[in-house]
């Protein structure tokens, strides 16, 4: 496939019909056929029905052109954006992200420190496999991500696998998130052997992880009764309608502090859990994901590590 064929199919589609576009491209029409018909044999597909009064998309020939016509404003993307000279000067932030309450004000700090600048900011929430291949498509540069202590190994075999870099920003205590229905609700704090055959939400884990909690003889996860969710807003319908209760972190417990969930120390279990970042191995930091990320280290009172 060559971009002109691309090219030729769009005047083509334009004109709707081989001869009109064949007279605006200057080409002679068994020419600007046997283009068509080559990107028909390359991708074994049937692009159009001829007809009397012209042509028409078939459904494979629509969805191609769909494609197509994404290639073809990537290219020329990419002609404005670096022909010789000339530069956007744009800083661009793409974040995927579990859902923090604390990022939202990150990002806006980013953003006034580059506000004088062109800034095109990008952020995607998703659960923890999205945002993994997120980065590895490219379309996210950086992942924030929680990795707790029971899915550590696994997380990390994907992360070298997939030849990403991980980073720690901060370390939480687990907590206990129980709504009003829960026995547990008026309690300092929480030991493990309280929470023996007791309904538990689970927050966004990949499937990979969930297959090996059911593998493993000891854990924090009740087999019995559970529910996994992976979105925020789930965990806390069911903590509030149930008698649940479910692990969580510094991180999540700001998101819950209007709500009447209490999150409640979990006894001898420190630092299990990290915050971490993800990002594709051997790239640079631009200048403004250096300056968020000084931001996100800062929030937390750490020191940002050399980038």
């Amino acid at each position: 496939m060559q971009i002109q064929q691309l090219e030729y199919l769009m005047k083509v589609v334009e004109c709707g019909s081989i001869t009109r576009a064949a007279q605006q491209l200057f080409l002679s029409q068994p020419s600007l056929t046997k283009s068509i018909s080559n990107l028909e044999s390359e991708y074994h597909i049937k692009i159009f029905d001829r007809r009397p009064k012209g042509i028409q998309l078939t459904p494979e020939g629509k969805e191609f052109l769909y494609y197509a016509q994404n290639v073809l404003n990537a290219i020329r993307s990419l002609d404005k954006v670096f022909e010789e000279g000339f530069r956007t000067g744009r800083h661009i932030l793409s974040i995927a992200s579990q859902q923090f309450s604390f990022l939202y004000d990150l990002i806006l700090q980013t953003y006034r420190q580059f506000e004088s600048h062109s800034i095109h900011i990008d952020l995607l929430e998703a659960d923890r496999g999205e945002i993994v291949e997120a980065v590895i498509g490219r379309t996210a540069d950086i992942g924030l991500i929680v990795c707790s202590h029971m899915d550590a190994r696994p997380f990390h075999w994907l992360i070298n696998d997939k030849n990403l870099e991980v980073h720690v920003i901060d370390y939480s205590n687990v907590y206990v998130s129980v709504g009003p229905k829960s026995p547990l609700y008026d309690a300092e704090i929480i030991r493990s052997e309280e929470l023996v055959d007791q309904l538990q939400i689970v927050l966004d884990m990949e499937d990979d992880t969930k297959s090996g909690v059911y593998s493993k003889k000891e854990g924090l996860i009740n087999t019995h009764h559970v529910f996994f969710c992976n979105s925020l807003a789930s965990c806390i319908h069911f903590l509030l309608q149930t008698d649940a209760f479910a692990f969580t972190q510094k991180w999540v417990i700001d998101s819950l502090e209007k709500t009447p969930i209490r999150s409640i120390p979990l006894e001898s279990r420190s630092q299990s859990n990290e915050l971490v970042w993800v990002k594709r191995t051997n790239e640079a930091t631009s200048e403004v994901e250096k300056q968020f990320l000084h931001n996100l280290y800062n929030h937390f009172g750490n020191s940002i590590p050399p980038l």
